[in-house]
């Protein structure tokens, strides 16, 4: 979506929808949260910078580093052992 686009505000407007959506449906990424906790505070949230580092981005970046540090090679070791599910999924 963002590929596509020409223009610096159709780039913009790609990325927006596209981290919006993703923190919309509830998930907590590092990067993301960058993103809309401080715009958020530039538009009047009450959360201050310590309250926005201790309380949200050094738990979710932890979480992130665990869950990507052990889900994906336990993924791969599952693929390359037969294990993981063989079902098609294809359209």
């Amino acid at each position: 979506m963002r590929a596509d686009a020409r223009a610096a505000a159709g780039k913009f407007l790609g990325i927006w929808l596209l981290v919006s959506s993703f923190v919309a449906m509830g998930f907590e990424h590092s990067i993301a949260n960058m993103f809309l906790i401080p715009l958020g505070m530039l538009n009047g949230a009450s959360v201050s910078a310590s309250q926005f580092l201790l309380n949200n981005l050094v738990p979710v970046t932890l979480g992130n580093i665990v869950g990507g540090g052990l889900d994906i090679p336990l993924r791969v070791m599952l693929k390359r052992q037969g294990l993981e599910d063989k079902r098609d999924y294809t359209i």
